[in-house]
């Protein structure tokens, strides 16, 4: 990919990035879908190997993100739907089920930091439960999230390809 393009995609796919973070800051209802989409936004430069745009849309969001005023929604993306793409990436060659393995293990540990750590980004509801039940609803969860997001992952290359050729 020429610099260029991979510059330009960074800035595009930081602008939906921030959008997104920005809608889970303000509309709470939907902030899980919103943060995931947020992860969504870093796989184009992933799927076209060029992991400084990634990392560039990623520390562009999380700075951007501090100008809502939020830290905690901001943390949530920092450690939790921003690194999870670089996440998959890292597993990606190792066995599917030592792969998916890892992934949950880092989704649980995200949700026990944000259980303990920063409180207000669950809702009153959520911290009613008890961490094991939380943790275990959100494996449910996350394992349809992990299924559609490879799917996304798998299919992006293609896609792009045809798109940028344009």
């Amino acid at each position: 990919m020429k610099r260029s393009y991979a510059i330009a995609l960074a800035g595009v796919m930081t602008a939906l990035s921030v959008i997104f973070l920005m809608l889970a800051v303000y509309f709470p209802t939907g902030n899980l879908a919103c943060y995931a989409l947020t992860s969504v936004c870093l796989i184009p430069a992933l799927s076209m190997r060029s992991r400084w745009s990634a990392l560039l849309t990623y520390a562009a969001t999380a700075l951007l993100g501090l100008f809502t005023g939020q830290i905690a929604a901001v943390l949530a993306y920092v450690l939790c739907f921003g690194l999870y793409p670089f996440v998959v990436k890292l597993t990606e060659k190792w066995p599917p089920l030592l792969s998916f393995a890892v992934k949950l293990i880092y989704f649980n540990g995200m949700i026990v930091l944000c259980y303990y750590a920063a409180a207000e980004l669950l809702t009153e509801a959520l911290l009613a439960l008890p961490l094991w039940a939380l943790c275990l609803a959100g494996s449910a969860v996350f394992a349809v999230f992990d299924f559609l997001f490879l799917r996304i992952m798998q299919k992006a290359p293609a896609f792009l390809e045809r798109f940028l050729k344009k």
